[in-house]
């Protein structure tokens, strides 16, 4: 485990106030308290207290994972795609000499949560209440089967429709709001802008000739995977609730 003594003796000379440790990660001084930024998120936050606060900043990234486990005493993982933390070891001893190592103890995980502070006697404060982490996971459920009925029905005369009359297109969704996503999932509201959002959202170098490939592969009576892909995994990432995984 990393130690908030380690990451200050780290952090000194000309480092005192910033040093990289990985690609996009870089320890910083926030006061008195030591973090570690990954992009534009301090990730994991060391206190002098010897207590850690963990934020993934709405990142549920392998990525993410990665930069807090490289750091903590704890392991950070997911379970039925809800993130949770392994706040304690099980001590292992060999029969046959006298080696002991550590494994992590898998029967006593917390849900995780942005803001939770876990302190170096191990009790946790800012977690999530266990019936809202259990009411979130309802919907969760709920939301996952409607994106996947909603995919598996679109057809090719919906994206060709969609495409043909953008004029019409949701107006809250041409100006970037995410707000009106719940209604369209009810609805199955397709639409050219939705599509172009979900897109961009996917990384597409190129979504000018995604959306060529979409339109050409309706024009042929298939609904392309491109589509039904990056439109589900938009539709999670701001449509899920709570810690969990949005891929």
């Amino acid at each position: 485990m990393t130690t908030y003594a380690e990451l200050d003796a780290r952090l000194q000379g000309r480092c005192k106030t910033s040093r990289k440790i990985a690609n996009n990660t870089y320890l910083k001084r926030r006061g008195e308290d030591i973090a570690v930024l990954l992009h534009a998120t301090d990730v994991v936050t060391f206190h002098p207290d010897y207590s850690v606060t963990l934020d993934t900043g709405g990142w549920y990234t392998m990525t993410t994972k990665d930069r807090m486990n490289s750091v903590l005493g704890y392991r950070v993982s997911s379970a039925g795609g809800r993130w949770v933390v392994a706040v304690k070891k099980k001590e292992q001893y060999s029969e046959w000499s006298d080696e002991v190592w550590w494994t992590w103890d898998w029967d006593d995980v917390v849900p995780f949560a942005n803001g939770m502070t876990i302190h170096s006697d191990g009790t946790i404060t800012g977690g999530v209440d266990p019936d809202e982490v259990a009411a979130q996971d309802v919907a969760n459920r709920n939301t996952r089967n409607k994106i996947k009925s909603w995919m598996k029905a679109i057809t090719p005369d919906d994206v060709l429709y969609a495409f043909d009359h953008s004029g019409g297109d949701c107006w809250l969704c041409t100006m970037g709001s995410t707000d009106c996503l719940a209604d369209h999932l009810e609805e199955r509201y397709l639409h050219y802008t939705l599509v172009r959002r979900a897109l961009e959202n996917a990384k597409y170098s190129d979504p000018d000739a995604v959306v060529r490939f979409i339109y050409g592969d309706a024009q042929y009576g298939r609904v392309s995977d491109m589509l039904t892909r990056s439109l589900a995994k938009y539709l999670r990432k701001h449509l899920l609730v709570g810690a969990v995984a949005t891929r």
